[in-house]
């Protein structure tokens, strides 16, 4: 019964949390302090409660994700950002542009949780998936010869003569790769007179180094965002000349808010 409960509440304690008399029982002065703080901590649960709740919703937390630099300029992306900061302005979000190597660096030692990034080869213990493909373009300056010649789009044996503006190997961006594959089995190897990138746009290869440069650079189109630039198309039945852009994360994160941001 309740009054044994308060009986072994108040043995525990070791004072009186009521006054009784025969016609009346009141809170004594340890009672009333007491319940003030009870009241204190069930308040407070109900908030952990809820808190914990939330935070399985994914409306509270804290999401980090990494993105390569070209991730700004696809629609989709920054789309999808601004529905979860719409969707979720609780969640502290943090942004921060790396290379793609870094990326996946970034997702193993969970620095950050979420990784927009050119694909790659990555270990096991990250989950990728395809968020879009883009078809590879030559970009040059806007009085190039061969900008004049593109209407019908450029085949990568064009570019053998060009001097080429690209991203240091050591970023790990599978478009390195890939496009050194396309060259050779257009029947050459691309001199790569400049290797650009950085934080800003005026450092990477579809910016200020190809624009002040007679070279060329072959990108996604969405690589750069400079006046003066030409995008030259390469023909359709290339099948070949198609980045992609993919997002991960490791295998072990279920946290909410990735959920909530997956979600976008």
């Amino acid at each position: 019964p309740l009054s044994q409960q308060i009986q072994t509440l108040e043995q525990e304690l070791g004072t009186r949390l009521f006054d009784r008399t025969n016609r009346r029982v009141d809170l004594s002065e340890s009672g009333r302090l007491f319940l003030d703080e009870a009241r204190l901590v069930l308040a407070q649960v109900d908030k952990a409660t809820d808190v914990a709740r939330r935070a399985q919703l994914g409306e509270i937390g804290e999401l980090k994700i990494g993105f390569t630099s070209s991730a700004p300029f696809t629609s989709s992306i920054p789309q999808a950002i601004f529905a979860f900061r719409q969707a979720y302005p609780d969640v502290h979000l943090t942004l921060t542009e790396i290379t793609s190597q870094e990326v996946a660096a970034g997702l193993e030692d969970k620095t950050i949780q979420v990784g927009i990034m050119r694909p790659l080869a990555l270990p096991d213990s990250l989950v990728v998936f395809e968020l879009l493909n883009e078809p590879l373009v030559a970009i040059m300056r806007a009085d190039h010869p061969l900008a004049a010649e593109s209407e019908n789009g450029i085949y990568m044996s064009a570019l053998a003569a060009e001097p080429f503006v690209f991203f240091p190997r050591t970023y790990g961006s599978g478009i390195y790769a890939q496009v050194l594959s396309l060259a050779r089995a257009a029947g050459f190897s691309p001199l790569i007179t400049q290797e650009a990138g950085g934080s800003d746009d005026h450092h990477r290869p579809g910016g200020g180094w190809t624009g002040r440069h007679r070279a060329a650079s072959v990108l996604p189109p969405n690589a750069h965002r400079r006046r003066g630039l030409s995008q030259c198309p390469r023909p359709r039945r290339d099948k070949r000349g198609v980045a992609g852009t993919a997002q991960g994360r490791t295998v072990t994160d279920g946290q909410g808010v990735y959920r909530a941001f997956n979600a976008q």
